[in-house]
């Protein structure tokens, strides 16, 4: 078996979420009253990329926050328009 320090992981952040710019530090206080809890970041993908980075995560899956049921379309088309954009 080898040594841990020999094995190549990957880490994977599986729980993300990121909003457009010019809504993105409102979107995270009201996600955050809403749900009842702190957040960390300012939800922009700007950020939650940089912060990936520098914590060695190679990968993040970002999930739609949706407080309305007609909301959850334009957020997914908004997350996947981001992914494929990435680069």
């Amino acid at each position: 078996m080898k040594e841990m320090k020999e094995m190549n992981y990957s880490i994977i952040d599986c729980h993300c979420h990121v909003y457009p710019e010019k809504i993105a530090e409102k979107a995270v206080v009201n996600i955050g009253a809403f749900y009842d809890i702190e957040m960390s970041f300012d939800g922009k993908y700007s950020t939650l990329k940089k912060s990936m980075e520098e914590n060695g995560v190679k990968h993040g899956i970002i999930f739609s926050v949706a407080t309305t049921p007609h909301q959850v379309h334009s957020i997914n088309c908004f997350i996947a328009d981001t992914v494929k954009n990435s680069g």
